[in-house]
C-alpha cells in the first residue's frame, strides 16, 4: 500500500511530492526507476517507530512535475539537498535502491558532510550493468519497444530483466501495474542520464570511511549482483548482506528484511 498524505513542495523550479513520516534520526530514501518503490518501506514500523523517513518522488514520477527531460544526476542531488534544507535537516542516513543508489552515491560524493551512513540496495552502476549482456541486451530491446509505442511491453521486459524469471511473478502480482505509468521517465530520463554517469577512484576517496550497508538479492540476476560486488570492492569496509529469496526490487519484495538490516545498521552507527 502507498502511504497516504503526501506533501508538496517547490524545489529548484519544480513542484515535487514527498513523504515525511515518523520521528527520530532522519533517513533520506532515494527511489529508483519506480516512483513508489519505497512505499512498502514507509509502512515498516521497525523504521517508522524510531526514525524520520523522508521520501521524495523524483521529477516526472507520480505527481511530481518535470519541466524537462532528461533529468541529470546533478539535478536529482540538488533536489534532495534542497528538500533536506527546507526541512532543516543538516545530516541524514541516506539510502537508495537501483537508480536511487546512484543518487545516494553522488550525494555522498558531492555533499559528504550531509551523509551519516550510506545504504545501497543494488545501485545500478552503469559501468557494470551496461557491460553485462544479461542486462544490456534486454534493456536495449525494452527501449526499442518503448520507442515503438509499446510502453507496457517495455516495462514487462524491463521487470523481467531486473527481477529474473523466478521472482518476476511475485513482483508482477503486486507491483507491475503500478510501474507502467513510469515508463516515460525510465526511458526518456533515467536511462539517458545513466549513460553519462560514472563513479571513479576520486569519488570513492571523497566518500571515504562513511559507513556503508551494501544489500543485494540472493536471486537477483548476475548483472545486478555484480553491482553489489563492485560496491564491496570500492568500499572494503562496507557491510554486505545477501537478502534471501529476493531480487533487485528488494524494497518491494522484502521490505521487512531490508528494514530490519537498516535498523540494526543505524543502531550501530547512531546519528545524534
Amino acid at each position: 500500500m502507498v502511504h497516504p498524505n503526501p506533501r508538496r513542495i517547490e524545489l529548484n523550479g519544480a513542484e515535487l511530492e514527498y513523504w515525511d513520516i515518523g520521528s527520530g534520526p532522519p533517513v533520506m530514501l532515494n527511489h529508483g526507476g519506480m516512483g513508489i518503490e519505497c512505499a512498502a518501506i514507509l509502512n515498516e514500523s521497525a523504521l517508522t517507530s524510531r526514525f524520520r523517513l523522508i521520501h521524495l518522488q523524483r521529477r516526472g514520477y507520480g505527481n511530481s512535475e518535470c519541466p524537462s527531460m532528461p533529468v541529470s544526476l546533478d539535478q536529482q542531488v540538488a533536489d534532495v539537498l534542497a528538500l533536506l534544507d527546507s526541512l532543516g535537516i543538516s545530516k541524514a542516513h541516506v539510502a537508495g535502491q537501483s537508480y536511487g543508489g546512484l543518487i545516494s552515491l553522488q550525494i555522498a560524493r558531492d555533499a559528504r558532510a550531509r551523509v551519516h551512513t550510506l545504504t545501497l540496495v543494488e545501485p545500478a552502476l552503469p559501468d557494470v550493468v551496461f557491460r553485462h549482456p544479461e542486462f544490456a541486451e534486454p534493456a536495449q530491446r525494452a527501449g526499442g519497444l518503448y520507442q515503438a509505442g509499446q510502453s507496457r511491453e517495455a516495462i514487462d521486459l524491463f521487470a523481467h530483466t531486473v527481477n529474473g524469471e523466478q521472482l518476476y511473478p511475485a513482483f508482477a502480482n503486486d507491483w507491475l501495474e503500478r510501474w507502467y505509468p513510469d515508463a516515460q521517465v525510465i526511458f526518456e530520463s533515467d536511462m539517458p542520464a545513466m549513460g553519462t554517469w560514472s563513479f571513479g577512484a576520486d569519488a570513492v576517496s571523497k566518500v571515504g570511511r562513511c559507513p556503508v550497508l551494501n544489500l543485494y538479492g540472493s536471486e537477483s540476476p548476475e548483472a545486478l549482483k555484480a553491482c553489489a560486488h563492485t560496491v564491496a570492492d570500492l568500499f572494503p569496509h562496507a557491510e554486505t548482506h545477501a537478502l534471501p529469496d529476493t531480487s533487485h526490487c528488494a524494497m518491494q519484495l522484502s521490505p521487512e528484511k531490508v528494514a530490519t538490516l537498516m535498523v540494526d545498521f543505524f543502531d550501530r552507527h547512531p546519528l545524534r
